[in-house]
């Protein structure tokens, strides 16, 4: 009888032990299940972002998780003197797998990954006198800094320009048919395809030289600081709140998520949106290896070649 206790006794140790090992070797599992989505996820929010930026000559892409003292700037482009046009690229737009540049008097277009081979840059619009675009759809829009032109993404050296604004502003943004435009103080709207004495609306009180809308704010830059206006909250004083500090001159800036990019003196800066206006929080996102005239800030919807989801590009 005590043989017969001692084997099942034996017999439950051995279950209890096999169970244990068990559920040690599922906790181990989930461990590192776990590892492996959080660097996925940091993977991805991070491994995605990419900054571009141009000498004027080249366009060259910085990898913003590598850092300030890690990253280095890769030439991805060749340069526009392989054209019979002028070299200085003036505005840049990534979309896709597509670059988009001006050079000031043409839209040109470069595939994102086709290397550096003269002819890849290819002329996609006739001759204007561009200050800014803004390409939406199969639709190029311009401004010359007076008034907005659009013409056919495909329509190529044959395409005509039409007019589609009143004048005077010096930058602008599309969003649906409402063009908002800033004349270097305020910031207008101007519905498409309305009378053109109709003229612009004012939406904001002076403050900003440049500005991008993002949901149901206008984000201005007035050369030393970003800040922020309600979209619909009207011409008031008081209504421009200042997100930055500092004593510092922003040549361009962009906003991405819950940061904004800034262009001081040639060097990619980036600020969150929601902090203190303390100078310090401008952190170099790269190193000073390329003098940048002009940016972009652009998520990759691939990772190792895996398509992820499909992203709405932000344009201003």
């Amino acid at each position: 009888m005590k043989s017969n206790h001692n084997l099942k006794t034996f017999k439950l140790l051995k279950n209890v032990n096999q169970s244990g090992g068990d559920v040690q070797a599922a906790l181990l599992y989930l461990f590192f299940i776990g590892i492996i989505g959080l660097i996925a996820y940091i993977f991805y929010q991070y491994k995605s972002v990419y900054i571009y930026g141009t000498d004027g000559n080249y366009v060259y892409k910085y990898n913003m998780i590598l850092g300030e003292k890690y990253g280095k700037w890769t030439k991805i482009t060749e340069s526009l003197a392989s054209m019979d046009l002028s070299k200085t690229i003036l505005g840049l737009q990534i979309i896709g797998d597509t670059i988009y540049a001006t050079n000031g008097q043409v839209i040109l277009s470069h595939e994102l990954h086709s290397g550096i081979k003269i002819g890849n840059w290819k002329q996609i619009s006739t001759a204007g006198n561009i200050k800014q675009f803004q390409i939406i759809g199969d639709t190029i829009y311009i401004c010359n800094q007076v008034q907005v032109f659009k013409t056919g993404l495909k329509d190529g050296k044959n395409g005509k320009w039409v007019k589609i604004s009143p004048g005077t502003i010096k930058n602008f943004q599309i969003i649906g048919n409402i063009i908002y435009g800033c004349n270097g103080s305020y910031v207008y709207k101007y519905t498409i395809g309305s009378p053109e004495k109709d003229g612009w609306t004012q939406i904001t009180e002076a403050a900003v030289i440049s500005f991008q809308i993002v949901g149901d704010n206008i984000y201005g830059n007035n050369g030393n600081h970003i800040y922020i206006h309600g979209l619909n909250s009207g011409i008031k004083g008081g209504n421009w709140k200042q997100l930055t500090g500092g004593n510092i001159k922003i040549t361009e800036f962009y906003i991405l998520g819950k940061y904004m990019y800034a262009l001081i003196e040639n060097r990619i800066y980036r600020h969150i949106l929601d902090v203190d206006l303390n100078a310090n929080n401008w952190i170099a996102m790269a190193n000073k290896d390329i003098s940048i005239s002009t940016f972009h800030v652009a998520e990759n919807d691939k990772i190792l070649g895996i398509q992820l989801k499909k992203r709405e590009s932000q344009q201003y």
